[in-house]
């Protein structure tokens, strides 16, 4: 997948704070829906209080800002 070079204040500017952000952040991460970096499968479910998605088989927990400019934020 393909997706834009943005700045952290270019993403604040464009998406906001909260759960715009968060759901935005998913829609480029996973485009075509979670699938488990460890384990390849696409069953999951998502822990909105902690921002993450858990494989169900493998219960790997995938953070959806892992790897990106939030992560430590």
């Amino acid at each position: 997948m393909q997706t834009e070079n943005v700045t952290l204040l270019g993403w604040q500017e464009r998406f906001g704070a909260g759960k715009a952000c968060l759901d935005q952040l998913i829609r480029y991460r996973w485009s075509d829906g979670f699938t488990c970096p460890h384990c390849g499968h696409d069953q999951g479910y998502f822990i909105g209080g902690r921002h993450l998605y858990q494989r169900t088989a493998c219960t790997r927990q995938v953070s959806v800002m892992a790897g990106t400019i939030f992560e430590a934020s």
